[in-house]
C-alpha cells in the first residue's frame, strides 16, 4: 500500500508561492511504486527535456539511456519518499543553479539535485504531520495524579520534615477536595511566618561565605523583599507551611491519607 502523505494545507498557506508546486507534486505517486519501465521513461524524458533547456549538445541515445536507468535506481533505492512529478522541479532546479555548481547532467548530477531537493524547507514542512493538540486528561486522571503527588509529599515530610516543592500543588488539590479550609486569619497567620522564614533565609545567606555574585544576587533579594516584594515567593511558601501543618496533624491522629483523599 502506497504512504499517505498528511493533506497538511495549513502548511500549504505558510510557504512561498513560489513553492506551491511542491505541494501539488506531494500528491502524486510515490516513484519506488511505479513500474520500471514507466518510471525509467518519466526520468528520461525529464532528463532530456532538460537537455534542451539548458542548452547542452546532443546527448546520444546510449549515454542518455545509461543516465536514465542510474538516476532511476538511486531514486527507487535511496529516496523512498520521492513523487513523480518531484523528480522534475528537483531536475530544473539543480540546473538553473539552486543547489550549487554542477558540470553537465550526469547520474551524479541528478542524484545530488534530488538529495538538495528533499532538504528544500518548504518540502520538509509540507511532509511534516500537522500539529496535534495533546489530548486532555480527564477529571478521574488529574485526580488520581493529584492524589500520588500527596501521598509522595506525605513520605516526604516523613522523611525530611518538610514536603518541600510537593507544597503548592498539593495545597491547591487539598483546598479544592475541601481538606483545607483555612480562614483568612490562618491565611494571614501563614503569611506572616513564611516572611519570617524568608527574611531568616536571605539574612542567613548574606552571613555564610559565597563568592560576590551570588552574595549580591541574594542582597539584591533580600532589598526586594524588605520594600514588599517577592509576594509570589512567600505565597510559595505560606501554602508549603500550611500543608506541613495538615499532614502533621493527621499523623498524629492516625488518619489515613488515602482514604480521605
Amino acid at each position: 500500500m502506497e504512504i499517505q502523505l498528511y493533506k497538511n494545507t495549513a502548511a500549504l498557506a505558510e510557504i512561498p508561492k513560489a513553492d506551491h508546486e511542491i505541494g501539488l507534486a506531494l500528491t502524486g505517486r510515490l516513484f519506488s511504486n511505479i513500474p520500471d519501465v514507466e518510471a525509467f521513461n518519466i526520468i528520461r524524458d525529464a532528463i532530456l527535456k532538460g537537455y534542451i533547456s539548458a542548452k547542452y549538445s546532443k546527448i546520444e541515445a546510449s549515454e542518455l539511456d545509461i543516465i536514465t536507468d542510474e538516476t532511476m535506481k538511486c531514486v527507487k533505492n535511496k529516496f523512498g519518499s520521492l513523487r513523480e512529478n518531484e523528480f522534475i522541479i528537483a531536475l530544473m532546479r539543480g540546473l538553473l543553479g539552486d543547489y550549487g555548481e554542477f558540470h553537465g547532467i550526469s547520474f551524479i548530477s541528478c542524484s545530488q539535485f534530488v538529495k538538495s531537493y528533499l532538504k528544500e524547507p518548504s518540502r520538509v514542512k509540507l511532509t511534516l504531520p500537522p500539529k496535534q493538540e495533546a489530548a486532555k486528561p480527564s477529571d478521574d486522571e488529574i485526580h488520581q495524579l493529584s492524589k500520588q503527588n500527596a501521598l509522595e509529599a506525605l513520605k516526604e515530610l516523613n522523611k525530611t520534615g518538610t514536603v518541600g516543592r510537593f507544597g503548592v500543588i498539593v495545597y491547591d488539590f487539598f483546598e479544592n477536595i475541601g481538606l483545607i479550609n483555612l480562614s483568612l486569619d490562618e491565611k494571614k497567620e501563614y503569611w506572616q511566618q513564611a516572611k519570617e522564614e524568608y527574611e531568616f533565609y536571605l539574612k542567613t545567606a548574606i552571613s555564610v561565605p559565597l563568592d560576590l555574585a551570588e552574595r549580591k544576587k541574594t542582597q539584591r533579594d533580600l532589598d526586594d523583599f524588605m520594600q514588599g516584594g517577592k509576594q509570589d515567593r512567600l505565597k510559595v511558601i505560606s501554602k508549603r507551611l500550611a500543608v506541613d501543618d495538615y499532614l502533621r496533624s493527621l499523623t498524629m491522629e492516625g488518619a489515613d491519607l488515602n482514604t480521605l483523599i
